[in-house]
């Protein structure tokens, strides 16, 4: 079980952010969220067996939120009888960011690792955060996008590294979860560019369905 909380409470932090924390946490209480170990363990060891360098966590901080990342998506995505495995990569903290090609076969290794798991239930992988965040970069986006809807490995890991820096490093996610999931056709696209002022901030949200073609979908 991971156990995650509120790192404030709502009503001594700004009328303008909690609205976001509530969108993130929900409630000032914490809450437990049910993982499937043995996954864990057995993505652990397989990743371990094809020369990735992983690591893992036995234990949490006390009254620390493991991040909106992952409640987002639990919050938001999955219902929490579901158990979800949150696997994390170093997309925000230089200099040791992975490159986008390393990002791509780490999503491929993890999805030769979820095949290789004996239990007969289906895992989905959800690629968490936003597309170029906070200062808008469409270009960026928009190639991204177009290696996601063409299956383009030459664009997603050749994605310049330079550009991926701060909030706009989820982008490694999505490469990650591109490799993850290159078996199944991309039905439909849109993308919105989401200003928030005149200086550029904003975010880039896109949306996308994924055919259903074999066990692991996203």
């Amino acid at each position: 079980m991971l156990r995650t909380v509120i790192p404030h409470r709502l009503e001594d932090l700004h009328p303008s952010l909690r609205p976001v924390i509530w969108a993130w946490h929900t409630t000032d209480e914490p809450v437990c969220y049910q993982t499937e170990s043995s996954l864990g363990k057995h993505i652990l060891l397989r990743l371990t067996e094809e020369g990735v360098d992983v690591s893992q966590s036995k234990t949490q901080l006390r009254d620390r939120s493991l991040g909106h990342a992952y409640t987002f998506v639990k919050r938001r995505l999955a219902p929490q009888d579901i158990p979800m495995v949150p696997v994390f990569m170093n997309c925000f903290f230089q200099p040791n960011q992975p490159t986008p090609a390393r990002c791509y076969e780490f999503g491929r290794a993890l999805h030769r690792a979820i095949e290789s798991w004996d239990a007969d239930l289906r895992v989905a992988v959800i690629g968490s955060g936003g597309l170029s965040h906070f200062k808008l970069d469409e270009a960026l986006d928009e190639l991204v996008i177009r290696g996601l809807q063409n299956k383009d490995t030459s664009i997603l890991k050749a994605l310049p590294r330079e550009r991926l820096e701060g909030a706009s490093g989820d982008i490694f996610n999505w490469i990650a979860a591109a490799g993850a999931v290159e078996h199944l056709q991309l039905e439909y696209l849109e993308y919105s560019s989401g200003y928030r002022s005149p200086a550029g901030t904003g975010v880039g949200m896109t949306f996308g369905n994924l055919e259903i073609r074999g066990d692991v979908v996203a």
